[in-house]
C-alpha cells in the first residue's frame, strides 16, 4: 500500500516474469488476484477481484527498462513515471510497452 493506493509487483523480480507470476491475496481494501507475463512489447498484467482502494492501484514494473506506454480499458493510458503506472479499478488487462 502507498497511502490510499494499492501497489502491485513492487517485490517481483524481472527473472520471475519468464515463467509468469500469479498472486492472490487479501488486502485491507478487498481481495486481488493478478498475473504478470511477458509480451512482445513488454508485459501484461491481468488483475481481478473486489479490492477497491480510494486512489486506485499502481503497478511498479519489475522489468529492466522503462515504461514508454500502456493500454487499459480499451484506450492508451500514460505512465506516471518510467517504472510505475496507475489505474483506477478492477478488472483490468494492462498492456505495458517497455524499452
Amino acid at each position: 500500500e502507498d497511502g490510499d493506493r494499492l501497489v502491485l509487483a513492487a517485490g517481483v523480480l524481472d527473472s520471475w516474469i519468464d515463467s509468469g507470476v500469479r498472486i492472490d491475496l487479501p488486502t485491507g481494501y478487498g481481495r486481488i488476484r493478478y498475473s504478470i507475463s511477458r509480451s512482445p512489447d513488454g508485459m501484461i498484467l491481468d488483475a481481478a477481484g473486489d479490492a477497491s482502494p480510494p486512489n486506485g492501484f499502481q503497478l511498479r514494473h519489475p522489468y529492466a527498462g522503462r515504461i514508454t506506454g500502456a493500454e487499459a480499458y480499451g484506450k492508451e493510458i500514460g505512465p506516471e513515471s518510467a517504472d510505475a503506472i496507475n489505474f483506477p479499478r478492477l478488472p483490468v488487462r494492462l498492456n505495458l510497452k517497455v524499452r
